[in-house]
């Protein structure tokens, strides 16, 4: 461990790249210097870290990675954004923070790290449901009809996207993923029905 600190403070830039990756087979002694070289202004070391700390695998790195998940640059909030998708259910659980970051990278990121979580994902899926993008919001639709009756917990907010005004292809795959998620839809009823009567009674996605 001394050794490898020695070459963090004192060596070239490559040689504390690797440093720094082989730190995370040391485990829960390094995390705190990991944690500190996320704020580095090495650029390439600052992502070592970050990544280090993910594989890590330590529920406590969390804050670090939030620090970090907010940093100007975007290869950094990418990076932060796989590294708490790898800390399970912990991680999961404050990923909401990155819906806030403007990197559409981020956004695309988060989306491929919430496809891996399977059913674990819904809640922050459905949160994604009211995304202003619309790419971000046909992708979370997409997952949670993936997910079949283990995406219920969002039949009501994805029946809610019915509603006049909205975007007519995002109407159209709420439309199927409610189809998609079969006895998990039972919860949207209700919402539908008001809907229904709201609804113009030419608008094409009463037929659907």
């Amino acid at each position: 461990f001394s050794s490898l600190l020695r070459v963090l403070r004192k060596g070239n830039s490559a040689a504390r790249v690797m440093a720094a990756a082989s730190l995370v087979q040391l485990g829960e002694k390094a995390r705190p210097t990991l944690e500190e070289l996320t704020m580095s202004v090495d650029a390439d070391l600052q992502l070592t870290a970050i990544q280090a700390l993910g594989d890590m695998g330590d529920k406590a790195a969390i804050p670090a990675l939030l620090r970090t998940l907010l940093d100007k640059d975007c290869r950094a909030c990418v990076a932060a954004t796989v590294a708490l998708g790898k800390l399970g259910e912990a991680g999961l659980a404050v990923l909401d923070r990155a819906l806030s970051v403007d990197y559409w990278a981020v956004q695309e990121e988060l989306i491929t790290v919430l496809e891996a979580s399977g059913d674990k994902a819904v809640p922050l899926l459905t949160q994604m449901l009211s995304a202003s993008s619309i790419p971000v919001c046909l992708r979370a639709i997409e997952i949670l009809g993936k997910l079949g009756t283990a995406a219920a917990p969002a039949a009501p907010t994805l029946a809610g996207l019915l509603a006049e005004g909205n975007v007519n292809i995002l109407r159209r795959k709420a439309v199927v993923t409610l189809q998609l998620l079969g006895s998990g839809a039972a919860s949207a009823v209700p919402v539908l029905e008001q809907l229904l009567r709201r609804l113009d009674i030419n608008d094409s996605i009463r037929g659907d």
